[in-house]
């Protein structure tokens, strides 16, 4: 008899802090392995050898090790870090957002866990502890219909309620379903049919109408058939529904490269009379890539106040361009310098993404010397030692911030200088503890002299560009 497994029980094993977890497919159990008890599982000590609390992990292990292959399929790694950076963006509060994602970065450490305290001072850790269910939730969903096993939700209702197998014709008529499990479960099933299910893209893109959470299933499911749902969604974009332009903006995102035909179309979508729909193709066009008058369009998105709702995504999307996007640095460095702090970070973000081109490293240093945002400043110096692989500039603005910054930026700056020479291989009187190194501008700038005098700068760039 198939195997039914509580998706709960799923999302708490996928939770945990062991590397790796599986599910035992004939007999739904679930088990996580570390290396420490799997190097104890296969140890010559026998089950009685072991503390009495040790015995039945151990012996599982033993199971799962002798068991047939197939028996046992490996359940998703956790993306906490991406889940807790998905939860910062999702906040309404795009300030609190940002500094959320910021503390999602850090791993913890030594007892102190910054994102765990920045949820808890902002009131949203009830939110997170949801949203974090949800997203694991949805995860353990997909991983169990793609290998064809049968869930119990959290409201005791059997999934998938779509048969393995089952004709387009029948998915688009489960996709009108009452209940949600199954409309989402054929939606999962028509995007896993990929160009297969092109019957299904005009159904699917008037679900997009919809001002619920199915609205992105289908969306999802619409990007998994494939580019050939490109046109139809183009077309879409025209719609009189807001809805369904934001969905198709949205659905554009998720193709990506292979969307690049719709660039115009969003475009113009950048100017609709939904902000929302502008907000989602920003978005779009940054997956899409830097095509023509994309990049133009979003610099006037973020010089143009009329358009100042939609300067985030823009500011964003201009990141994922790396250097195709040098073109905005001056747009970038005149919100940096403005009065909106939060478009000051995103734009110092994004210069960080851009690269060194012309006039970024001088912008980078006086925000790492000058400003009083932490957030800033520590992306500046990142940003700074970043690009020493690709431009010796960056090393006097360090050596500068070690002699002028106050005592933490001296210390971030000083840290930075040490991992760059450590990656050329020329400081062999710094390889110490780092908390042994004075902190001295003066040693820092006889070592890069010296470093030129021999040409290790030249090499290092050469390498790193190998």
């Amino acid at each position: 008899m198939p195997i039914v497994v509580k998706l709960r029980d799923l999302i708490d094993i996928m939770g945990g802090s062991g590397k790796n977890a599986y599910l035992n497919r004939r007999t739904g159990e679930c088990i996580r392995i570390d290396k420490w008890n799997l190097r104890d599982a296969k140890s010559s000590k026998s089950l009685e050898e072991f503390k009495e609390w040790e015995r039945p992990r151990i012996k599982k292990i033993r199971e799962y090790l002798n068991a047939k292959e197939g028996d046992w399929l490996l359940l998703p790694i956790n993306p906490e870090k991406h889940i807790k950076w998905s939860f910062g963006n999702s906040l309404d509060d795009e300030d609190i957002g940002v500094k959320i994602k910021s503390a999602a970065q850090h791993d913890p450490h030594k007892g102190v866990d910054r994102f765990h305290d920045m949820v808890v001072t902002y009131g949203v850790d009830e939110d997170y502890a949801a949203f974090y269910d949800k997203e694991l939730g949805e995860i353990a969903a997909d991983w169990c219909e793609d290998n064809g096993i049968s869930y119990v939700d959290e409201e005791g209702i059997i999934a998938p309620r779509v048969k393995q197998g089952a004709a387009v014709s029948d998915l688009i008529q489960a996709l009108g379903d009452e209940g949600f499990e199954k409309r989402r479960s054929a939606a999962r099933a028509l995007g896993r049919l990929g160009p297969e299910a092109a019957d299904a893209v005009a159904d699917l893109i008037g679900y997009l109408a919809e001002d619920s959470e199915f609205k992105y299933v289908a969306g999802k499911a619409l990007a998994e058939i494939g580019s050939i749902t490109v046109p139809a969604l183009i077309q879409a974009l025209e719609s009189g529904d807001s809805q369904i332009r934001d969905g198709a903006a949205y659905t554009l995102s998720k193709i990506g490269p292979e969307a690049a035909s719709a660039a115009p179309a969003l475009i113009e979508a950048l100017w609709d009379a939904d902000s929302k729909t502008g907000h989602t193709a920003a978005k779009a066009l940054g997956q899409i890539g830097p095509l023509t008058g994309v990049v133009p369009a979003l610099i006037q998105v973020i010089t143009d106040h009329t358009y100042r709702d939609l300067r985030p995504n823009a500011i964003r999307a201009l990141g994922e361009f790396g250097s195709a996007a040098a073109s905005a640095v001056p747009a970038l460095t005149r919100l940096y310098e403005s009065s909106d702090r939060f478009h000051a970070r995103l734009a110092i973000q994004t210069l960080h993404k851009i690269g060194p081109e012309k006039g970024v490293i001088p912008t980078l240093t006086e925000a790492a010397l000058r400003d009083d945002d932490s957030a800033i400043y520590d992306s500046a110096i990142r940003a700074l030692k970043d690009f020493a692989q690709r431009t010796s500039e960056t090393i006097p603005a360090l050596i500068q911030i070690v002699a002028e910054g106050d005592s933490l930026r001296a210390m971030r700056a000083h840290s930075a200088l040490i991992d760059i020479a450590e990656e050329i291989d020329a400081m062999t009187d710094f390889k110490k503890d780092r908390r042994n190194i004075p902190v001295s501008a003066t040693a820092w700038q006889q070592w890069w002299e010296e470093i030129q005098e021999q040409g290790l700068n030249h090499e290092y760039h050469k390498r790193s560009r190998m």
